[in-house]
């Protein structure tokens, strides 16, 4: 009824190795195009007065009287 001979073990082996190597291949080519298309970085500076890390490039004004971007 269910023979296993040996080259049906092999076929199928070999086609969960496709598929496990497949798998991880798609993986591994996901992973390369979101980090080439991640989000832009930006310098950050810190602020003199307080410490807070902000933007180094249009820094907005914190609120505090000191503040030296405001």
């Amino acid at each position: 009824m269910f023979g296993f001979s040996l080259t049906k073990i092999l076929v199928l082996a070999v086609i969960i190795a496709a598929i496990v190597y497949g798998f991880r291949w798609l993986e591994r080519t996901g992973k390369a195009k979101r980090s080439k298309g991640g989000a832009a970085t930006e310098e950050m500076a810190e602020c003199p007065v307080c410490g807070a890390y902000v933007a180094a490039a249009g820094a907005a004004d914190c609120g505090r009287a000191d503040c030296p971007y405001g």
